[in-house]
């Protein structure tokens, strides 16, 4: 554009060239033309050196919660842990209520039992017992023992002194025997009248503790607790030594509620209390 100076004619306006008294030159731009055909595209230029880094941005706002995605595919078992400490016994529970009665069983065969031929073994050999009748009609054979020869009774009392016999001569005189040993001490005589007391002494050192006193009467027995379960039946006790051989009874049959195999398998103590039961009521 050209400055104009001392150019007040309205009429004088910008163009190529000067305006009036234009005097210097500073730009003038006339009007747009038609764009130009597109050139070719220069060479890419250098890369620039990397700016300087901005400051941070301020935190957006928390966006909205997506939606729950697919369960995902189990993972393997993992392995067995440990054994954990065993924990503390808990305590004994109550008892449990009594069972019902169960029902009465079938009314079994009656069979009888009788005591056949009964023998005395030798001494130390095994007692036995046989059935020699048949199982509704027991017959049982018994062998017993002898006993050992019992040990020696005690000795009897002394008998009683017999008289003593006439007085013999008298003896020509022995020479003198050792002095005898003094004889006891008299009886004390009679305390003395009392003196008049005496001024108190220093009192002396503290005698030794006199003995323990009697135990005292042992209290009443506190009430029983309570009952605690049964422990587990303990060995059987060795069999005792055979008793020495009654005498044999009369023979007599009775009849007993047991069936013939539990019988025997009681063993020789309950035959031998069978023995007993026929003799004391023959």
């Amino acid at each position: 554009m050209y400055q104009n100076y001392g150019c007040n004619n309205p009429n004088c306006k910008c163009n190529r060239h000067c305006c009036c008294n234009c005097t210097e030159i500073v730009s003038c731009q006339g009007p747009t033309g038609p764009t130009g055909p597109r050139g070719f595209q220069g060479p890419q230029g250098p890369r620039g050196l990397q700016g300087p880094q901005g400051p941070q941005g301020v935190t957006g706002n928390t966006g909205p919660m997506g939606n729950t995605g697919p369960q995902g595919i189990q993972g393997p078992q993992g392995p067995i842990g440990p054994t954990g400490v065993q924990g503390a016994t808990g305590p004994t529970g109550s008892t449990g209520a009594t069972g019902s009665t169960g029902s009465t069983g079938a009314t079994g065969t009656a069979a009888t039992i009788q005591v056949g031929s009964v023998t005395t073994g030798e001494p130390g050999s095994a007692a036995s017992v046989t059935n020699s009748g048949n199982e509704n009609n027991a017959i049982f054979d018994f062998v017993i023992p002898r006993g050992n020869t019992g040990p020696s009774g005690p000795t009897g009392s002394t008998g009683v002194t017999g008289p003593s016999g006439p007085t013999g001569p008298t003896g020509s005189t022995g020479p003198s025997g050792p002095t005898g040993p003094s004889g006891s001490t008299g009886p004390t005589g009679p305390t003395g009248p009392s003196g008049p007391a005496g001024p108190t002494g220093v009192t002396g050192p503290t005698g030794p503790s006199g003995p323990t006193g009697p135990t005292g009467v042992t209290g009443p027995t506190g009430p029983s607790g309570v009952t605690g379960p049964s422990g587990p039946t303990g060995p059987s006790g060795p069999t005792g030594p055979t008793g020495p051989s009654g005498p044999t009874g009369p023979t007599e049959a009775f009849f007993y509620a047991q069936p013939l195999q539990t019988c025997i398998n009681k063993g020789i103590a309950q035959n031998l209390n069978t023995i007993k039961h026929i003799y004391n009521h023959a």
